[in-house]
């Protein structure tokens, strides 16, 4: 189908197509990268955030670990002083703290039975104190004002259970605990009192789990994002959405996301993940970010979550601009293209192709030239084609006027011709006529002979005989001088028919110079043809039009040369047979000169014998002498006319050999005036 496609299509195609590719290349590997530039700076941007964000809640939590970790210290310098631990003193000091710190719901301490001071038997029953007089007070804000009640569940909680086994700090996991009579879901930071290696106690502060989701409230990433807090465990902390607050993230996070996702979390390491839209959701980016708290070994973690399309927002506005700048260069390359196609090359291509199907198949106009505005390729072709039609111009004018040529010689050819066989036809005729008249004087000396031979015998009939043969003689002579006359104007027809023939041959050389000039003009117009086909094969796709044009005139110039290969042919057979006629005419030629001789002698012997005769009438004595010299005469006039015969018959055979040359030479005249006419008419197809 591309090779029916004209040249326009073909450029619009190629380029375009190529050009079309390219921007779709481009601005896929635009919208990659971009998109990659994005995720990449969304998560670095997101991870400053959540580092931010995350510093924020560490510093509140670590605010509260060195609270404990200070009270911690405090009760076991306490402890180890020379006095006795003051209850009452403690309890003002964790009221203290509490009072300081407006984010913490609660603040406690829990002894270790009769680790204190050995004396809780001598307070139960005293506020912040269990049923054993152990020292539990759990100062809170529950009622809105600080109030002071024991620690409960403090033999099966985390909270102190894990600090006793471990000796470290710690930070619980989420969960419920009554506060002023109402449950509280919070986390705690506890830190242990360790005397000599010793475990004693604990100090702790209690957090609400709203005090993190006041904090997570601000965090709005691009506007449109949020922020959670997850515990070491995988508990959500805080959440925009207050039902997912205190449920595993497992129940969150699932699919391929959710080990990597928990193993990142335990280990406290960094985490980014990309999730689909769920339930006609949003697609998110989220980047998960570790919070050590002091010196415990159970990192929480921030979470920031960001629609996929806020991410994604810089790189979709990149490539929907690429795709319009793209789009709209695409849309002027094929402006640009069209524009070129139509008016740069395929107009003046299509100039060359009308002008040469003009001179293939229409009138052959060779008077048209294209214009050249232009000096690129285009130009060239336009330049080059006019200077072939101008020598194509030149090759056919040439042409024509060597048609006209031949025509003319060949219609001289045809006049000698005609005329050489009637000369000829009359020669044949008139040699004829010498030989009948020949043959009748054999007759006559033969009857001269004979009464001769009766004068012999009878010398009474010698005056008879004298008169009959003077009589006889005279007809000889009269025959003789026919003869003569016949014979000298064989001579001078044969030696005109010499010359014609001569003219003949003249024109018939003439003629091969005209072939072979005709033959130069075809190689010559064969290497205009070639060199428009190398030009044609140059400008490539562009020039196929005009190789074939090329092709055909050089097909033209080729049934030129055999034409004029086979009249030159048959002109050297016209020359040929031209030169065999002179030759056979000059042979005519001296034959009737011989015959003419021998006529002149036989006129001579003639006078002789017809002074004999006067002698025999003047001297009878000297009859039979002269009777004898003439019955010799006689015989010899008898051989030389025998001769003459045989002359005159071989002349009559080279007429008609003559004649049927002519009648040859006459058909290669004509076939070479219908090879001149049918040159004339293929010339005649150009405008010139």
């Amino acid at each position: 189908m591309f090779g029916k496609m004209g040249l326009r299509g073909k450029m619009l195609l190629s380029i375009c197509g190529v050009v079309l590719l390219s921007y779709s290349v481009s601005i896929s590997y635009i919208t990659y990268n971009a998109s990659k530039m994005a995720r990449t700076e969304a998560e670095e941007k997101t991870l400053e955030i959540a580092s931010n964000h995350g510093q924020m809640i560490k510093s509140e939590l670590d605010r509260a670990m060195d609270v404990v970790r200070t009270v911690a210290h405090a009760l076991e310098g306490i402890k180890m002083g020379e006095t006795a631990p003051d209850r009452d003193q403690i309890n003002a000091m964790l009221k203290n703290m509490l009072r300081q710190n407006p984010d913490f719901i609660a603040i406690d301490t829990c002894w270790e039975p009769n680790a204190l001071d050995g004396r809780d038997a001598e307070f139960i029953g005293v506020a912040g104190h269990d049923d054993t007089g152990r020292f539990v007070p759990y100062w809170n804000r529950g009622t809105g004002s600080i109030e002071v009640e024991p620690l409960v569940n403090f033999d099966t909680e985390a909270w102190y259970q894990d600090p006793k086994k471990t000796g470290k700090e710690i930070i619980t996991e989420p969960y419920v605990y009554p506060v002023g009579g109402k449950d509280v879901l919070m986390a705690t930071v506890v830190a242990p009192i360790m005397v000599d290696g010793r475990f004693l106690g604990i100090v702790a502060v209690d957090i609400a789990l709203d005090t993190f989701g006041k904090m997570m409230e601000k965090v709005k990433p691009f506007g449109t994002g949020y922020g959670y807090l997850v515990s070491s465990g995988g508990y959500t902390v805080a959440h925009p959405v207050k039902e997912m607050v205190g449920k595993n993230v497992e129940e969150i996070i699932t699919g391929k996301d959710q080990a990597p996702f928990l193993r990142a979390l335990k280990n406290g390491e960094i985490y980014a993940l990309e999730r689909e839209a769920v339930k006609g959701g949003q697609a998110t980016f989220q980047v998960l970010a570790p919070i050590t708290v002091g010196k415990t070994d159970t990192p929480w973690a921030i979470g920031i979550v960001i629609p996929f399309d806020k991410v994604m927002e810089g790189a979709v506005h990149l490539r929907n601009t690429s795709i319009v700048i793209g789009l709209t260069g695409f849309l002027l390359l094929v402006a640009v293209v069209w524009f070129i196609a139509i008016v740069l090359v395929v107009k003046p291509i299509n100039g060359v192709v009308h002008g040469l199907r003009d001179i293939a198949e229409g009138e052959g106009d060779l008077t048209l030239r294209l214009p050249v505005n232009t000096q690129d390729e285009i130009g060239q072709l336009s330049s080059w084609f006019n200077n072939f039609i101008e020598k194509l111009q030149r090759i056919v004018g040439d042409l024509a006027g060597q048609a006209g040529a031949m025509e003319g010689a060949s219609g001289a050819l045809l006049t000698v011709a005609g005329d050489l066989s009637t000369r000829a036809d009359n020669t044949s005729e008139r040699a004829t006529s010498v030989s009948s008249a020949a043959e009748e004087m054999t007759t006559n000396i033969n009857g001269v002979a004979a009464s001769m031979e009766q004068t012999s015998s009878n010398s009474d009939m010698v005056a008879t005989a004298a008169e009959e043969m003077t009589a006889t003689i005279g007809e000889v002579a009269k025959q003789s001088e026919t003869a003569r006359s016949i014979s000298e104007k064989a001579v001078r027809q044969a030696g005109d028919a010499s010359t014609k023939m001569a003219r003949l041959g003249e024109a018939a050389s003439a003629i091969g110079s005209v072939t072979e000039a005709i033959s130069e003009i075809s190689e010559q117009t064969n290497l205009l043809a070639l060199n428009a086909t190398i030009e044609a094969a140059r400008a490539g796709e562009a020039g196929k039009g005009f190789a074939v044009v090329a092709g055909e005139i050089k097909a033209l110039a080729n049934q030129t040369a055999d034409a004029t290969r086979d009249i030159k042919a048959r002109v050297d057979g016209i020359q040929n047979i031209t030169g065999e006629s002179v030759a056979d005419i000059e042979q005519v030629t001296h034959v009737i000169s011989e015959v003419n001789d021998i006529v002149g002698t036989i006129a001579t012997a003639v006078e002789e014998q017809s002074v004999a005769t006067r002698e025999i009438a003047a001297n009878i004595s000297q009859a039979s002498q002269g009777i004898q010299e003439v019955n010799g005469m006689v015989a010899q006039s008898s051989v030389v006319i025998t001769e003459i015969t045989q002359e005159i018959t071989e002349v009559n055979t080279n007429a008609t050999d003559i004649s049927e040359s002519s009648s040859q030479v006459h058909g290669s005249a004509e076939e070479l005036s219908s090879m001149a006419l049918t040159l004339k008419q293929v010339v005649a197809t150009f405008k010139i």
